[in-house]
């Protein structure tokens, strides 16, 4: 089970080995999403270094920027994302 933090507090991303949750504060609409779901999750690095975490599944995109303080566990997320995808 891994559980991150992001944009000071406002979101938060939790898999535990067969679901990934995505709670938002700014929105009623948290999602969640079966690994198998899941078409594509990535890092994506834009200009100036600026990191984006890019989540696609069937009909859902989740693109989150990233802080730098982000990295080390959103890098750790994926990793566990796509260990479980195979």
């Amino acid at each position: 089970m891994i559980e991150v933090v992001l944009t000071k507090g406002t979101r938060i991303l939790s898999f535990d080995g067969r679901v990934l949750e995505d709670f938002y504060v700014m929105s009623q609409n948290s999602q969640r999403i079966h690994v198998r779901h899941v078409d594509r999750v990535e890092i994506k690095e834009g200009r100036k270094g600026a990191r984006t975490l890019d989540v696609r599944s069937v009909g859902r995109v989740i693109l989150i920027k990233l802080d730098e303080a982000e990295w080390g566990p959103v890098d750790q997320l994926v990793a566990q994302l796509n260990a479980a995808r195979g």
